[in-house]
This record gives C-alpha cells, sequence and structure tokens, in this order.
C-alpha cells in the first residue's frame, strides 16, 4: 500500500511480495485492475494511485499508477490491521477516509511512501494545502459490509486537497473500482470452488470405491487427493480412534510420522471446530485468534508446523452426521500460498466426506469379519456333517449286513416282520445320512470337481425315462417338454444330475395320482435353464421363505404325510451355487410348482 510517509521505530516491517499475488484472479482481471487504477490517477488528477486487496489478513497491491521509483516499496504487504488507527482518526467522504496531517504524529504502522507533491500557490488557503503527510484512501466492501480491498491516492497534481466536486468524482471511480475488484474475486472464487468441488468429486467417488477395505486403505487413497486437490505440501487425518493411523502423506510421497502435538490437537479441537463446522488456519510463528483462549493448544499448533516444516496449516473436523470423529490438517510450505475461504469451505465439505466414508468403511469391514466368521461357521458345520455320516455310515453298513444275514436262515413270524422293520428303518437312515453327505459335499466350495459339457437336453431324456415307471406307478404322467435339446452348460455332470433327480422326485412326490410332471431344458439368453413344472400341492408363500434350508419341511398337513429328510431342495441350492447358478421358485397351495434351476450356458 502506498500513501505516506512513515518514518521512525513505529513501522511494522513488510514482506516485499506476497505469495498468493501471482495466483490471485486471472490476468485478464489484474490487467483491467491497472488499467482501471490508471485511469483514476489521470482523470482525477494524482501522480500516485494503488490498489490493495484483502488476502487472509493481509493487504496485496494488486495494481498501481505512479512514479517507478516506487513500485518496489509499494508492492510491501502489510497486515489489514494497520488501517484500523488511521480509520479512527479519519475524517468520513463516503467509501474515502482522508486523515489530516495535523490529526497525526507521522508515525504509522506500515509500509508508507512519502511522495513529493507540487506546492498549491500562495493564494491557496493553508486549510485547503495537500500535506506529504496526508493520508487519502478508499474503503472497498463487499455486500456484507466487510473491507475486500483498499484504494490510495497520493500526490494531488494541483497541490490541493480534494473539494467537494472532486470527492464526487473520487466517491464514483471508488465505487467503479469496487464493482471491478467484486468481480475479480468472483471470477476467483468461481475458478476455485470449480478447482475445489472437482477434486472433492474425485475424493468422494475414490474413497467409497469397495476395493478400499479397511478405513487405512481408504485414507492412504484419500490423502494423496487432498494434497493434489487443495494445492497442499502434505495432509494428514487424526481420529479420535487409536486403532485407525496412517502416516502424513507430503507432496514428494514420503510418508511423515504423525507428532504427539497432531493427536494432541485432535482430541482437544473438537469443542472448537464443531457446532457449526468451522475452518481453523495456523500459521507458523503467528498466535491463532481462535485459540486465543487456549495458549496451550495454540502451542502444538506452533510444534507441528514446526515438526513437519510447514508455513501453514488448514484444520477442518471430520465428521460423522454431527458427530466429531477427528481431525483433517492440511498443509502448505512456507511461501505457497494462504487457505482462501473457499479453500476452507471446499475442505469443510471434504471432512463431513471423509466421516461418511471412514462409517461406510467401516461398517464394510465389520461385514466382511462377519461374513468370515459365517464362512467359518458354514465350513465347521459341513465338516461336522462330513464326519458324522462318516461316522454313521459304518455302523449302519454292519446293521444292514447282518440283517441280509438274519434274513437268509429264515424266521417265523413274528420274527419275520420284526426284521423287516428293521431293515426299513435301516434303509431309512442310510438315505438320510446319503442325503447329509451329498449337502456337505454341494456346500463345500473348496471341494474340487470335474468341470466338463454336460448336454441338459440329452439329460433330462435320460432322468425322465429313468423314473417312468415310478410315475406310472404313483398315476402320475411324466412327460418331457419343449425346449431347447442343445441347451448345455459346464460343469460335474453327477452333481448337475443329482440336482435334477432331487427337484424331479420332489415333483413326484408331492403330485397326486392323475397329476402332471414336465421337465424340460431351456436356453434363455446367455443362459440355460432346467425347468421341471407339476400340478400337485403346492407351496405357501410362508413354507417358501425357508424352501432351501436344510431340515426345513413344509407345514402343510398334506405334505408332511409324505416321506422326506427336508434335504434335497438344499442339496439343489448348493449344486446351483457350486455352479455359478440359482434356483427360482413359483409355487401357490393347490396350484402346483414350478422350480427353474438356472445355469450358465455354454456352446
Amino acid at each position: 500500500m502506498a500513501t505516506q510517509p512513515a518514518e521512525g521505530p513505529s513501522c511494522v516491517p513488510a514482506r516485499t511480495h506476497h505469495p498468493d499475488l501471482d495466483d490471485w484472479s486471472d490476468a485478464s482481471s489484474r490487467a483491467a485492475l491497472q488499467l482501471l487504477v490508471e485511469s483514476v490517477a489521470l482523470m482525477v488528477g494524482f501522480d500516485v494511485a494503488t490498489l490493495s486487496v484483502v488476502i487472509d489478513d493481509d493487504l496485496v497491491t494488486v495494481a498501481y499508477a505512479g512514479p517507478e521509483q516506487h513500485r518496489e516499496a509499494v508492492l510491501a504487504t502489510d497486515s489489514v490491521a494497520i488501517l484500523e488507527p488511521v480509520v479512527a482518526a479519519a475524517e468520513s467522504w463516503g467509501r474515502f477516509r482522508f486523515l489530516r496531517a495535523e490529526h497525526h504524529d507521522g508515525h504509522l504502522d506500515g509500509t508508507w511512501v512519502r511522495i513529493e507533491t507540487p506546492v498549491a500557490g500562495d493564494d491557496t488557503d493553508p486549510q485547503e494545502r495537500w500535506d506529504p503527510w496526508d493520508v487519502l484512501l478508499a474503503l472497498l466492501t463487499d455486500a456484507a459490509g466487510q473491507v475486500v480491498g483498499v484504494l490510495s491516492l497520493d500526490g494531488p497534481l494541483d497541490g490541493r486537497r480534494p473539494d467537494g466536486v472532486r470527492r464526487d468524482l473520487l466517491e464514483r471511480y471508488a465505487a467503479h473500482v469496487e464493482q471491478a475488484l467484486l468481480s475479480a474475486r468472483d471470477r476467483e472464487e468461481v475458478g476455485q470452488r470449480a478447482a475445489r468441488a472437482q477434486a472433492t468429486h474425485h475424493l468422494v467417488r475414490s474413497t467409497l470405491a469397495p476395493e478400499h477395505q479397511t478405513p487405512e486403505e481408504l485414507l492412504e487413497a484419500a490423502l494423496p487427493l487432498l494434497v493434489e486437490g487443495f494445492a497442499a505440501d502434505a495432509a494428514c487425518v487424526q481420529l479420535l480412534d487409536p486403532a485407525v493411523a496412517v502416516p502424513i502423506h507430503s507432496r514428494d510421497g514420503e510418508p511423515l510420522r504423525a507428532p504427539r502435538s497432531l493427536r494432541v490437537i485432535a482430541r482437544a479441537l473438537g469443542p472448537e471446530l464443531v457446532g457449526p463446522p468451522r475452518a481453523l488456519v495456523l500459521r507458523a510463528g503467528e498466535p491463532t485468534r481462535a485459540l486465543a483462549a487456549h495458549p496451550g493448544l495454540d502451542a502444538h499448533g506452533q510444534r507441528l508446523l514446526q515438526a513437519t516444516s510447514m508455513g501453514s496449516a488448514l484444520a477442518v473436523p471430520v465428521l460423522r452426521g454431527t458427530t466429531y470423529a477427528g481431525i483433517c490438517v492440511l498443509s502448505r510450505a512456507p511461501g505457497a500460498g494462504s487457505w482462501s475461504p473457499v479453500d476452507q469451505q471446499a475442505a469443510l465439505v471434504v471432512g463431513g466426506d471423509l466421516g461418511t466414508a471412514l462409517a461406510v468403511a467401516q461398517v464394510r469391514q465389520r461385514e466382511r469379519a462377519l461374513l468370515r466368521e459365517l464362512q467359518e461357521v458354514d465350513e465347521r458345520r459341513a465338516q461336522l456333517i462330513a464326519t458324522l455320516t462318516h461316522e454313521l455310515r459304518g455302523p449302519l453298513t454292519v446293521v444292514s449286513g447282518n440283517l441280509e444275514l438274519l434274513g437268509m436262515l429264515g424266521h417265523p413270524e413274528p420274527a419275520a416282520t420284526f426284521e423287516a422293520s428293521i431293515g426299513r428303518g435301516v434303509a431309512k437312515m442310510r438315505g438320510v445320512v446319503d442325503d447329509l453327505l451329498r449337502l456337505a459335499q454341494a456346500d463345500d466350495r473348496q471341494r474340487a470337481s470335474l468341470r466338463t459339457r454336460v448336454d441338459l437336453g440329452a439329460l433330462v431324456r435320460d432322468v425322465v425315462g429313468l423314473y417312468q415307471a415310478t410315475a406310472g406307478v404313483a398315476g402320475v404322467a411324466l412327460e418331457v417338454g419343449p425346449g431347447d435339446p442343445q441347451a448345455a452348460t459346464t460343469g460335474d455332470p453327477v452333481e448337475v444330475e443329482r440336482l435334477l433327480d432331487n427337484v424331479l422326485t420332489n415333483a413326484l412326490k408331492y403330485t397326486d395320482a392323475g397329476g402332471r410332471v414336465v421337465v424340460s431344458a431351456e436356453r434363455r439368453g446367455g443362459e440355460v435353464a432346467l425347468v421341471v413344472a407339476d400340478d400337485g400341492i403346492g407351496i405357501s408363500p410362508e413354507d417358501q421363505a425357508g424352501l432351501f434350508e436344510p431340515f426345513v419341511r413344509s407345514s402343510d398337513p398334506a405334505a408332511l404325510r409324505r416321506p422326506g429328510t427336508g434335504l434335497g431342495l438344499s442339496i439343489v441350492a448348493g449344486i446351483a451355487q457350486r455352479h455359478g447358478g440359482r434356483v427360482e421358485v413359483d409355487s401357490a397351495l393347490g396350484r402346483g410348482t414350478t422350480v427353474t434351476v438356472v445355469l450358465l450356458g455354454c456352446d
């Protein structure tokens, strides 16, 4: 900022170039502002005109019109706080503030440039003469009344302080400059929002991807995106959950160990960052205003910047809904630029998205753990069934063999009746044991099985032919229905035949005399289907819910009167799953049942 001289020890050293100046707005906007400032100086008659914008808490000069020897000093960056004493003592002229030289002692904080001005004629009232110590500046504000820039003028060419006519002209030009500045700022914010929105969108899509199995994997994928999307030099997330921890990700890809100060800040900053959520900017070597009441916490923030060799940091809460879960910290190296309001708002959105993504990841992690447990239980169940069937088959074989020997000896009644009864019981138990073994085999996804082409049309014809006699005895018409005789799948021929065998025997069992069962093989796009339709007693909707569960039988009295173990359709479902297929059932009481086994087709 350039207006007047300031000399003596009260001057505050200023930076010669602000790191955000080169990136502020676009080149065309800066050129337009430069042209406008030059026009103001020319049209209003001043030797020097400067335009400074507020970036964070700094005044940064973006346009200058005046002698070249003053340019370097004018480009110095000052704190916006240097305006407070000037504004407090100055006269108010609309947007402008005029501080007369006689109203201050010349010791003003900040960088001020002494401009030698022409001396007004002797006939000029001393009160109207411009004094080199005079200060004239316009406060440019947004719709909320916040100062967004300062237009400074010095060195009137006529050596006079502005009169009423010139003040009106100054006010009109200041309004034009203010509007141009707001337009440039809006374009800058729109560009930043678009960039941050794209980065945020990319982050959300990436972190919610299913390949990120754990919260740690999610954060390891998210941190590089945050560094890139926010033009940061490092990013880290510290959660309250000590079980989740990842190193700080730096732009060069070198992981940094999170210092203890980060964990302290994550625990203590919760109340400061929520209700409503807000961002916190930390700067190396500067106290943080928002933490004025917490000097110890501010000290930890400074230690964090020191430990990571960063010049500034932006901290936002990681929220799961409205619950504080931790902190996300983005850092920039010294001189790399400050954190704009758009940066802060976008980071707040990212903090919420990260919290949601982490919650989803943890739910997925719990689901995977539960699935592993269920798989282990299922494997133990299959092992138990296999062990039991093996142990039962031996004694049953012995009992069955001895019954055959007894039968060869011949026994008078009632011993022969008892012998026959025992034989039926052994046969029933053997059927149950065989079904249990088939169920264990069907459920065992680790068991290797033969994979070859299975001609479903030929299989249907063979199985139907095998059961024609049984169906005839029961008075049931068994037919091969229309379908695709070329339908085929790839799988274990023995298992696919067992699958069809179980579905067909079920249909025959629950179809009364005079009924009809139709079996067909069909092609459905890239899939094939084995379809068994009957007009038997049917299945109620309630019973269909547990139809494929082991040992579950229908609650219908008509079905319970027919023998069965409740394992047949469980075996069917297990074999279908092992072959990448599925089982569909369409049934109603009294209407019959259609069971469709859908498998992958092949040529």
